[in-house]
């Protein structure tokens, strides 16, 4: 339907004159209400050659550009049923009468949600998915799908948010993904009869967004565990986990690999040498400490890491290969992942000519000795216990702190001043400490 409106427009003709010319009849009143009402929904393999032909498109290219694409997931179109959505059959004086309900969760054309932020990006451009009654957030913008331009605009909760994005991974027609969302039918329907909201719906209406918004959450994380027949929690059937890891091996341009020994010393934080400016720049809005994250993760992939290892590695947070993954798609929208990787080569250049033993490093920061020999090589007058601390995890181990939450030297940049007042000489010092032939010199 948005791809024949946009031609219309185009042409500066009206969207019946156009449907007119492809359909060589003349639908009645009646038929002309239900064929805008059912548009997109579904065609026959002849009205799709026909509608090739007219537009110079392949029919595969015709046949995708509706709804029953989704047939084997989301919708339920058998043949018997696809050909009262066809618009040649629509167009008769005595279509077919089959309802909207008979085949999913759909909205009608004239009732059809959209983003308005997503429109305003691609003027005339409809999702096919947003024609989903299961579609009730854009998580490109984070708002949810309204029904009118006038509606106003609210910001999705970050649990609905999820959801949403393991929803809308299940699109691809499967045995597995049929299964999701019969199941996802199921409890949804159940939870408003348990709850006395209303008697089982005769339509789709009562599942207004609002409402699916306030147990789509749950609602998924029932129907994944039923879908997969074992009831393990929501975190560990992402389906999105395997798309990114694969999507990651795509977006990853250039491997080095590396022995296991070297890849077990690379750090879990970026060093700030190689952080700023060129990798800071491109990871903005991404806050420093995240964004060094993501970086030394990428070094670790670039260097021959694999991605099951990458978020398994001791001090490293679970679902960094997944976050990455987003960041890399956002900069490859916004054409910046060539520059990005262009920096990451460069900073693992210096980081593996480097060869510094940051597992090593992470293992001594939490040694009292470190810590007394380091407070003894700052002044007086700089010595602030608490940074210091924070300065020999966040910068010379650059490895994660216990907690997920940056420091408040970290926020507020204090840590970065000591670094660069005594950041030199603790790293002379501490580095000279750790190596066994000063050790043993020493008679230690």
């Amino acid at each position: 339907m948005g791809y024949t409106e946009r031609v219309a427009d185009f042409y500066a003709v009206t969207w019946r004159a156009l449907m007119r010319s492809v359909l060589h009849v003349e639908p009645s009143r009646t038929a002309w209400m239900r064929l805008e009402r059912t548009a997109g929904v579904a065609i026959t393999s002849p009205t799709a050659d026909r509608v090739a032909h007219y537009f110079r498109l392949s029919p595969l290219e015709v046949l995708d550009m509706h709804l029953s694409r989704f047939h084997g997931s989301a919708l339920d179109i058998p043949p018997h049923l696809e050909k009262g959505f066809d618009p040649v059959a629509v167009s008769n004086t005595a279509p077919p009468r089959v309802k909207l309900r008979d085949i999913g969760m759909l909205r009608p054309q004239d009732w059809a949600g959209a983003c308005h932020e997503c429109l305003r990006e691609h003027p005339a451009r409809w999702r096919l998915s947003w024609r989903l009654r299961w579609h009730i957030a854009c998580t490109r913008h984070g708002t949810f799908i309204v029904d009118s331009a006038g509606s106003p605009v609210q910001t999705v909760d970050p649990a609905v948010a999820e959801a949403q994005i393991l929803l809308l991974e299940r699109l691809r027609p499967s045995a597995e993904n049929q299964r999701f969302f019969e199941n996802l039918r199921t409890v949804v329907r159940n939870h408003f009869v348990t709850t006395g909201k209303t008697r089982p719906p005769a339509s789709h209406r009562e599942f207004t967004t609002e409402a699916l918004a306030a147990i789509l959450p749950g609602a998924v994380d029932q129907a994944l565990k039923a879908a997969a027949h074992a009831p393990r929690p929501i975190a560990a059937l992402r389906p999105e986990r395997k798309t990114l890891a694969e999507r990651l091996d795509e977006l990853i341009p250039l491997h080095r690999p590396q022995e296991a020994t070297t890849l077990a010393r690379l750090p879990i934080l970026m060093p700030m040498r190689w952080y700023v400016p060129d990798l800071s720049d491109l990871s903005y809005p991404v806050p420093i400490r995240a964004g060094r994250g993501f970086a030394a993760a990428a070094v670790y992939l670039v260097a021959g890491g694999s991605i099951t290892a990458l978020t398994t590695r001791p001090g490293s947070r679970p679902q960094i290969g997944s976050v990455l993954a987003r960041m890399l798609r956002t900069l490859e929208e916004e054409g910046r992942l060539e520059l990005y990787w262009a920096a990451i080569n460069a900073a693992a250049e210096g980081v593996l000519d480097e060869d510094i033993d940051y597992l090593a490093r992470s293992r001594a920061a939490s040694n009292p000795e470190t810590y007394a020999r380091a407070l003894s090589v700052v002044p007086a007058r700089g010595q602030d216990r608490s940074v210091l601390r924070t300065w020999l995890v966040d910068q010379w181990a650059c490895a994660m702190t216990t907690t997920p939450n940056p420091r408040p030297s970290v926020r507020s940049g204090r840590i970065e001043v000591f670094d660069r007042e005594h950041g030199a000489t603790l790293t002379r010092v501490l580095d000279t400490l750790a190596s066994p032939r000063v050790v043993a010199a020493e008679g230690g």
